[in-house]
């Protein structure tokens, strides 16, 4: 009776252990299947956004759209705008490169994001081939260039000033692009006074606006509370007292 008990508690266990690695196997080939797909879909993704390496540009009139269009190709391939104006990081292609429209420059994603964060009036930042682009933003684009934004921004940097790369350590190509485009601290003493002057008077009026918009809200008269209203949505009506002579 013992052995016999014995022996049925060990098929049991081992029916249990073979049941456990079925398991196993079967949720490790789910999981190895899931990883293979989900990296197929990100390579496919990845190829689709390789082949979105056109530039398009919108505007009234079709012919000045396709000149525009054939303009910003140009632009995107001409040498210094194929490496990234900050860090000298190579735009291989042209979906790889990032514009601040009103620098006039190229950079790459990295130094993009630190444009990103010192805000629209000072970077307004594009991808050339995955935003649409209207007449204004490409004319105002194609007027820079990296090679002609050094000549502003980089006017004054000292010789023999060591510039940053894309092996640079983060903070310190985001101090040196802030220094570069915030405080124009190399730029022409002219350009420099009449940037920040711009930014000044741009900043003035937007609190200015603001100020206003506070002001108007401050005096709109406070809605007036309706009246309870009854049965019928008229005023509500006191119930008579009961009598109490009967």
């Amino acid at each position: 009776l013992v052995g016999g008990a014995f022996g049925g508690a060990a098929g049991y266990v081992t029916e249990r252990i073979e049941q456990a690695r079925s398991y196993v196997a079967s949720a490790y080939g789910d999981r190895v299947e899931t990883e293979h797909r989900n990296a197929a879909e990100i390579a496919a993704a990845h190829r689709e956004l390789k082949a979105l390496a056109d530039v398009t540009v919108r505007c009234e009139d079709p012919e000045e759209a396709e000149q525009l269009r054939q303009a910003m190709v140009a632009f995107l391939t001409h040498p210094p705008n194929t490496k990234c104006a900050d860090c000298a990081t190579k735009l291989a292609h042209r979906n790889e490169a990032w514009a601040s429209v009103n620098l006039g420059v190229l950079v790459c994603v990295n130094c993009a994001a630190v444009h990103r964060s010192m805000g629209v009036a000072v970077s307004r930042v594009k991808s050339p081939v995955f935003d649409r682009w209207d007449a204004t933003s490409a004319r105002a684009l194609l007027a820079g260039g990296n090679e002609r934004a050094r000549s502003l921004y980089l006017a004054r940097l000292p010789r023999g000033y060591v510039e940053p790369t894309s092996r640079t350590d983060p903070e310190k190509l985001a101090s040196f692009i802030r220094t570069k485009y915030v405080r124009m601290r190399w730029a022409e003493p002219e350009l420099r006074e009449a940037t920040l002057g711009a930014r000044k008077a741009a900043q003035e009026a937007a609190a200015e606006a603001q100020a206003a918009r506070d002001r108007t809200q401050k005096k709109r008269p406070a809605r007036k509370a309706r009246p309870a209203s009854g049965a019928q949505g008229g005023p509500a009506r006191a119930r008579p007292m009961p009598s109490l002579s009967s």
